[in-house]
């Protein structure tokens, strides 16, 4: 709902590439400190090997391809990266005109038309409306906020370094890696707009509008009061109020901070309260449940390690497309002996197949780290004869849970 820190993603993914270090831009990650056990990747239904055998080889995976694009392909990669950034970085943009004309790449009028169709729709008495509405506003007046926005055409240099940088890429390659810093430039030149748009909002009326909100019980007035204030304690009970009404990222939100309050308050005993939460939003966030898969890899809550469930929650999260529990099994996954042993390479070209269709939001860090030459180099570990079998269980995995995952990301 709200969207403070939104533009660290791609900004991340530039660093990146510039600096030649895939820390920055898998910033989301969470290191893994114990031995991981990967749950085996599921043999294919009859329904996902006919989806294989149509799909071909898994040489569509990103960097792999050395001829021209087709501009009917790129059109669709420009939009999948659209669409993903619309999800991660515009979720108040709810309207299916404005939605349709940011998928066009007319974002500067799409934003104009979502911060319209919110401002009336909170006009109307939308209570959702009014609180995403106000978590705008006071993102637009939080400083850290706006340096971002003034620190937007700064970024020309560095994309001018890595249109360099994306000379030596293959013809495909390059193409969509100009696709994506194309996207980055055009939303640099809309994001100081964001702000200056949405003046004509009275503060006064829209905060009086979600405080009785949330007096009346709204999670998501609660959850954007808990947001804008200073004061930890009253956040706390504006988060457990909205968690308390089933709001999942509330829930997540407090788990988080009772996650944290060990590290300022040594005789906390909230960890047991972080796992509560994180049982609870699980079910409807994959966020969640790769942070709760990720507390389960420890001992949590004090209780022992359930290395099994652990492995289940985060497996659930990288197969709804949630980019830090990808990069875990592309990390993690196979390492077992009672594990399937092509799963680190199925997880590999899963996330290499998102990212070729523009569904992946560390896109260029795939190139930068060199993605493909270790996909090829987990390959080439197996046996001849073991290539093919590795193969068909990338493509039975991405049969499977391909088009959810897609989905998720706003891709087509």
């Amino acid at each position: 709902m709200m969207v403070k820190g939104k533009f660290h993603p791609w900004m991340g993914l530039l660093l990146a590439v510039l600096a030649g270090t895939a820390l920055v831009v898998l910033m989301l990650r969470q290191p893994a400190t114990q031995e991981n056990k990967a749950m085996p990747v599921p043999a294919a239904t009859p329904a996902a090997s006919n989806a294989l055998s149509a799909q071909g080889p898994p040489s569509s995976a990103v960097g792999a391809r050395g001829g021209e694009i087709s501009a009917e392909e790129l059109d669709r990669f420009r939009r999948n990266l659209r669409g993903l950034m619309l999800r991660i970085s515009y979720p108040w943009i709810v309207g299916a005109r404005a939605r349709e004309l940011f998928l066009d790449g007319r974002l500067r009028e799409a934003v104009e038309a979502g911060e319209r169709e919110l401002i009336a729709r909170a006009g109307d008495g939308d209570r959702d409306a009014a609180a995403t509405l106000l978590g705008l506003r006071s993102e637009c007046d939080d400083p850290e906020s706006l340096k971002s926005k003034q620190a937007t055409d700064q970024w020309a240099p560095v994309t001018a370094s890595m249109r360099n940088i994306a000379i030596d890429l293959n013809p495909t390659t390059r193409a969509k890696a100009m696709a994506f810093m194309d996207l980055r430039a055009d939303e640099a030149k809309v994001l100081p707009t964001v702000c200056p748009g949405l003046s004509q909002v009275d503060a006064v009326d829209l905060v009086e509008k979600v405080r009785q909100a949330a007096a009346d019980g709204h999670a998501r007035s609660l959850a954007t009061l808990a947001a804008m204030t200073q004061d930890q304690r009253l956040r706390e009970r504006y988060l457990l109020s909205a968690s308390l009404l089933s709001d999942a990222p509330a829930q997540l939100t407090l788990a988080r901070q009772y996650q944290l309050r060990p590290f300022s308050d040594a005789a906390s005993k909230d960890r047991g309260k972080a796992r509560f939460w994180l049982e609870q939003a699980a079910g409807s966030l994959p966020a969640a449940s790769f942070e709760l898969g990720v507390c389960l890899l420890g001992d949590c809550d004090g209780q022992p390690a359930n290395p099994g469930r652990a492995h289940q929650l985060i497996e659930s999260a990288a197969r709804q497309g949630y980019a830090p529990a990808m990069d875990f099994m592309t990390r993690n996954a196979g390492d077992d002996e009672a594990s399937d042993k092509y799963a680190h390479y199925a997880w590999l070209e899963f996330r290499a197949r998102l990212a070729d269709a523009g569904c992946y939001q560390y896109f260029l860090s795939l190139l930068e780290t060199g993605d493909e030459a270790a996909r090829n180099a987990v390959r080439n570990s197996f046996l001849p004869g073991e290539r093919g079998t590795a193969d068909t269980r990338a493509g039975e995995l991405y049969s499977l849970y391909g088009a959810q995952a897609r989905a998720a990301a706003g891709c087509n």
